[in-house]
Protein backbone atom coordinates (compact mmCIF):
# COMPACT_ATOMS: atom_id res chain seq x y z
CA UNK A 1 0.00 0.00 0.00
CA UNK A 2 1.28 3.45 -0.91
CA UNK A 3 1.83 5.87 1.94
CA UNK A 4 1.32 8.84 -0.44
CA UNK A 5 -1.65 9.21 -2.79
CA UNK A 6 -1.56 11.99 -5.38
CA UNK A 7 -5.10 13.35 -5.67
CA UNK A 8 -4.46 16.04 -8.28
CA UNK A 9 -1.66 17.26 -10.52
CA UNK A 10 -2.61 20.07 -12.90
CA UNK A 11 -0.57 22.24 -15.22
CA UNK A 12 -2.02 25.73 -14.80
CA UNK A 13 -1.60 29.00 -16.67
CA UNK A 14 -2.05 30.06 -20.28
CA UNK A 15 -2.19 27.24 -22.81
CA UNK A 16 -0.95 27.67 -25.47
CA UNK A 17 1.79 30.04 -24.35
CA UNK A 18 5.16 31.31 -25.52
CA UNK A 19 8.14 28.97 -25.17
CA UNK A 20 9.68 31.20 -22.49
CA UNK A 21 6.63 30.95 -20.19
CA UNK A 22 7.43 29.20 -16.88
CA UNK A 23 5.69 25.95 -15.99
CA UNK A 24 3.28 25.93 -13.01
CA UNK A 25 1.95 22.67 -11.61
CA UNK A 26 -0.52 22.48 -8.73
CA UNK A 27 -0.26 19.24 -6.76
CA UNK A 28 -2.41 17.92 -3.93
CA UNK A 29 -1.73 14.67 -2.16
CA UNK A 30 -2.61 12.64 0.91
CA UNK A 31 -0.02 11.25 3.33
CA UNK A 32 -1.46 8.07 4.81
CA UNK A 33 1.42 7.77 7.31
CA UNK A 34 3.97 10.13 8.87
CA UNK A 35 7.06 10.41 6.65
CA UNK A 36 10.40 10.78 8.42
CA UNK A 37 12.21 12.01 5.31
CA UNK A 38 11.16 14.53 2.63
CA UNK A 39 9.41 13.70 -0.61
CA UNK A 40 11.39 14.81 -3.67
CA UNK A 41 9.41 16.24 -6.60
CA UNK A 42 11.21 16.74 -9.93
CA UNK A 43 9.96 18.37 -13.13
CA UNK A 44 11.76 16.99 -16.19
CA UNK A 45 11.58 18.27 -19.79
CA UNK A 46 12.41 15.54 -22.31
CA UNK A 47 14.76 17.19 -24.79
CA UNK A 48 15.10 14.25 -27.17
CA UNK A 49 13.25 10.96 -27.54
CA UNK A 50 16.55 9.27 -28.44
CA UNK A 51 19.01 10.80 -25.96
CA UNK A 52 18.28 10.91 -22.23
CA UNK A 53 21.28 13.22 -21.73
CA UNK A 54 19.22 15.96 -23.43
CA UNK A 55 16.56 15.80 -20.68
CA UNK A 56 16.53 18.86 -18.43
CA UNK A 57 15.54 18.98 -14.78
CA UNK A 58 13.53 22.20 -14.64
CA UNK A 59 12.89 22.10 -10.89
CA UNK A 60 13.49 19.92 -7.87
CA UNK A 61 11.71 20.48 -4.56
CA UNK A 62 11.93 18.63 -1.26
CA UNK A 63 8.85 18.67 0.95
CA UNK A 64 8.97 17.18 4.42
CA UNK A 65 9.31 15.37 6.74
CA UNK A 66 5.53 15.19 6.70
CA UNK A 67 2.74 14.30 9.08
CA UNK A 68 -0.25 12.22 8.07
CA UNK A 69 -2.86 14.37 6.27
CA UNK A 70 -3.69 16.34 3.11
CA UNK A 71 -1.18 18.68 1.52
CA UNK A 72 -1.06 21.00 -1.48
CA UNK A 73 1.71 22.94 -3.22
CA UNK A 74 2.52 24.67 -6.51
CA UNK A 75 5.73 23.81 -8.32
CA UNK A 76 7.04 26.61 -10.53
CA UNK A 77 9.84 26.11 -13.03
CA UNK A 78 11.60 28.07 -15.72
CA UNK A 79 11.19 26.74 -19.26
CA UNK A 80 13.92 24.54 -20.73
CA UNK A 81 17.13 25.95 -22.15
CA UNK A 82 16.52 25.37 -25.85
CA UNK A 83 20.21 25.94 -26.65
CA UNK A 84 20.78 22.51 -25.05
CA UNK A 85 18.26 20.81 -27.34
CA UNK A 86 19.08 19.78 -30.91
CA UNK A 87 17.35 21.99 -33.50
CA UNK A 88 15.47 18.97 -34.89
CA UNK A 89 13.91 18.29 -31.47
CA UNK A 90 12.71 21.82 -30.62
CA UNK A 91 9.78 21.90 -33.06
CA UNK A 92 7.27 19.09 -32.59
CA UNK A 93 6.18 16.85 -29.74
CA UNK A 94 7.86 15.98 -26.47
CA UNK A 95 6.94 15.24 -22.86
CA UNK A 96 7.19 16.98 -19.50
CA UNK A 97 7.34 14.66 -16.47
CA UNK A 98 6.55 15.19 -12.80
CA UNK A 99 8.36 12.53 -10.78
CA UNK A 100 8.00 11.99 -7.03
CA UNK A 101 10.28 9.87 -4.89
CA UNK A 102 10.84 8.91 -1.27
CA UNK A 103 14.14 7.60 0.09
CA UNK A 104 15.56 7.65 -3.45
CA UNK A 105 12.72 5.49 -4.83
CA UNK A 106 10.38 6.90 -7.45
CA UNK A 107 6.76 6.10 -6.55
CA UNK A 108 4.83 8.06 -9.20
CA UNK A 109 5.50 9.62 -12.60
CA UNK A 110 2.96 11.88 -14.29
CA UNK A 111 3.60 12.90 -17.89
CA UNK A 112 2.01 15.42 -20.22
CA UNK A 113 2.50 15.61 -23.97
CA UNK A 114 3.89 18.96 -25.15
CA UNK A 115 3.69 20.35 -28.68
CA UNK A 116 6.04 23.17 -29.70
CA UNK A 117 4.70 24.68 -32.88
CA UNK A 118 4.67 27.82 -35.00
CA UNK A 119 1.69 30.16 -34.95
CA UNK A 120 2.29 31.19 -38.56
CA UNK A 121 0.78 28.50 -40.85
CA UNK A 122 3.56 29.04 -43.42
CA UNK A 123 6.26 28.32 -40.82
CA UNK A 124 4.22 25.42 -39.46
CA UNK A 125 4.00 23.84 -42.91
CA UNK A 126 7.69 24.42 -43.72
CA UNK A 127 9.62 25.01 -40.47
CA UNK A 128 13.04 26.63 -40.76
CA UNK A 129 16.14 24.49 -40.13
CA UNK A 130 17.08 26.69 -37.18
CA UNK A 131 14.04 27.16 -34.89
CA UNK A 132 12.78 30.70 -34.41
CA UNK A 133 11.76 30.41 -30.75
CA UNK A 134 10.02 33.78 -30.52
CA UNK A 135 7.60 32.69 -33.27
CA UNK A 136 6.68 29.43 -31.54
CA UNK A 137 4.17 28.48 -28.86
CA UNK A 138 4.01 25.63 -26.37
CA UNK A 139 0.76 23.69 -26.13
CA UNK A 140 0.44 21.12 -23.34
CA UNK A 141 -2.17 18.38 -23.64
CA UNK A 142 -3.48 18.93 -20.10
CA UNK A 143 -6.53 16.69 -20.40
CA UNK A 144 -4.62 13.47 -21.15
CA UNK A 145 -1.73 13.08 -18.68
CA UNK A 146 -0.24 9.62 -18.20
CA UNK A 147 0.44 8.13 -14.78
CA UNK A 148 2.81 5.34 -13.81
CA UNK A 149 2.94 4.18 -10.20
CA UNK A 150 5.73 2.15 -8.63
CA UNK A 151 5.71 0.08 -5.47
CA UNK A 152 8.47 1.12 -3.10
CA UNK A 153 9.64 0.31 0.39
CA UNK A 154 8.32 3.23 2.45
CA UNK A 155 9.76 2.57 5.92
CA UNK A 156 9.18 -0.75 7.64
CA UNK A 157 6.81 -1.63 4.81
CA UNK A 158 7.40 -5.02 3.17
CA UNK A 159 9.66 -5.69 0.18
CA UNK A 160 8.91 -3.94 -3.06
CA UNK A 161 7.98 -5.84 -6.18
CA UNK A 162 8.73 -3.09 -8.70
CA UNK A 163 6.10 -1.69 -11.04
CA UNK A 164 2.46 -1.96 -9.96
CA UNK A 165 0.82 -4.20 -12.51
CA UNK A 166 -2.59 -2.49 -12.31
CA UNK A 167 -1.49 1.11 -12.76
CA UNK A 168 0.93 1.09 -15.69
CA UNK A 169 0.37 4.06 -18.00
CA UNK A 170 -3.21 4.74 -16.95
CA UNK A 171 -4.77 7.84 -18.40
CA UNK A 172 -6.10 10.38 -15.94
CA UNK A 173 -9.40 12.06 -16.55
CA UNK A 174 -9.27 15.76 -17.29
CA UNK A 175 -6.38 17.43 -15.45
CA UNK A 176 -6.58 15.39 -12.28
CA UNK A 177 -5.57 12.06 -10.87
CA UNK A 178 -8.72 11.84 -8.76
CA UNK A 179 -10.08 8.40 -8.16
CA UNK A 180 -6.89 6.53 -8.94
CA UNK A 181 -5.84 4.33 -6.04
CA UNK A 182 -2.34 3.23 -5.18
Amino acid sequence: MSWVVVNNASIVGPNPCTLNTPFRIEVSFQCREDLTLPLVWRLIYVGSPDDKSKDQELECAEIGPLKKGSLRFTLEADPPDFTKIDDDDVHGSTVVLLEASYRGQEFIRIGWYVHNTYVDPVLQEDPPDVPVLEKMVRWVVVDEPRVTRFQIKWESDGPCNGLCNTDVMMAMDSTTVDGMSN
